[in-house]
């Protein structure tokens, strides 16, 4: 599947600053030593986890300022969990992947935005100063503790989807238009009821529609990988789009715009086979609406940010935008995760982006880095796969 979000769903990054944050479970790590270090000279209620359970607050400034919101809370039996909210986005909550205390020393890692907070508490307890490392770049950050009177609202998050019927409503009106032939990025994102596709070829239109690489779209014309098109499509429901709605209305515009007629097909081909490694998953689970939109992009070429995502839309995601074959799903891992990736792209990977003179070259290769950050393994093997054959397909004429 591929990966949707109500504000992005897109092989590049379409908007600026990822703040996905923090799931409960979190690891904490280093506690018998923080105790040992700190009871010669710390209050009983400054050790470890008592340290920094509660609520706390920072603002951060980029583009514009953005509010944090982090709540850190005691779970029986395991570890606290922590959750940031940036409730000048969304707040929706994101669950810190690591959570690291000692001492003094305080550190959250948040694997599905390639971000990482580290800080030192202050002597009172009340204020935790540090640093938001993302994307190569460190701002300084400041969280307080907050009060009852202090604290910031938190946005209440819209009522969670209902499981889908498997029965699509399409879309009430669409238009098509040919992109800005100079547009950077591509795309789709859902704004309430309405579903975008930005700079797109009909070739990347079926692959999401269909959720297929592209070796598996068979006897398509030379255009339809080449020329670029916007489109708008206006969902026929009342709630926003999940992601088997937003394929159908794909699946539709192609149909009655581009008179796509097609027919499926099975081959043999080449496949990678995603399986869970010998060492276990190193995957968060999500605190997002099981039944809402997955969201996955690329921020650059082998930085991959993943947030309520399945399995299967990792496996699509790498297959459209990174890998030159199938990618079938034998994790047989259900549910919805965190996480992020981050690797070195070889000459293959990413081949319509612009190489980036900045890529960090030190990252190992992704299958290395899957096995590594995710506790998953990529297998090249052959298998019958799905293809769909193009019958026909005419560019449209713009509305």
């Amino acid at each position: 599947m591929a990966g949707l979000s109500p504000r992005r769903i897109s092989r590049t990054c379409m908007c600026g600053l990822f703040l996905c944050l923090l799931p409960a479970g979190a690891v904490v790590r280093g506690e018998e030593a923080a105790q040992a270090q700190t009871a010669s000279h710390a209050s009983p209620e400054r050790t470890t986890k008592n340290a920094i359970l509660g609520t706390w607050q920072a603002t951060l400034q980029a583009d514009r300022a953005f509010r944090f919101v982090l709540k850190v809370e005691p779970q029986e039996g395991t570890s606290p969990s922590a959750l940031l909210y940036n409730i000048d986005r969304n707040g929706q909550p994101h669950a810190a992947t690591e959570f690291f205390v000692l001492g003094e020393h305080v550190e959250f890692a948040f694997a599905s935005i390639g971000a990482r907070f580290e800080g030192r508490l202050g002597n009172k307890g009340d204020v935790i100063d540090g640093n938001w490392k993302q994307d190569g770049a460190a701002k300084s950050l400041v969280f307080q503790r907050a009060t009852e009177a202090t604290a910031w609202e938190i946005p209440a998050l819209p009522p969670r989807r209902k499981a889908p019927t498997g029965v699509s409503l399409g879309y009430e009106v669409a238009t098509v238009k040919l992109a800005n032939p100079e547009a950077m990025g591509s795309g789709l994102r859902v704004r309430g009821r309405r579903l975008e596709a930005i700079n797109m070829s009909v070739s990347e239109l079926l692959q999401f529609a269909y959720e297929l690489q592209s070796r598996q779209v068979l006897n398509r014309p030379e255009w339809a990988d080449k020329e670029k098109f916007d489109l708008e499509m206006l969902y026929a429901g009342e709630d926003y789009p999940g992601d088997p709605e937003c394929k159908a209305m794909v699946r539709q515009v192609l149909a009655e715009h581009f008179g796509l007629k097609a027919h499926p097909d099975h081959k043999d081909l080449p496949v990678y086979a995603l399986t869970v490694a010998d060492s276990g998953t190193r995957l968060t689970q999500s605190k997002g609406d099981p039944n809402g939109l997955p969201g996955l992009g690329f921020r650059a070429p082998g930085v991959l940010s993943a947030q309520n995502a399945t399995m299967v839309d990792l496996a699509q995601a790498l297959q459209r935008s990174v890998l030159d074959r199938p990618i079938l799903d034998q994790t047989g891992l259900s549910g919805r995760w965190d996480f992020g990736l981050q690797w070195t792209p070889d000459s293959f990977q990413f081949p319509d982006r612009p190489r980036d003179t900045l890529v960090d070259t030190s990252k190992p290769d992704l299958f290395t880095a899957i096995q590594q950050q995710l506790g998953l393994k990529l297998m090249a093997t052959r298998a019958p796969a799905v293809t769909l054959t193009i019958d026909h397909v005419e560019k449209p004429s713009e509305n």
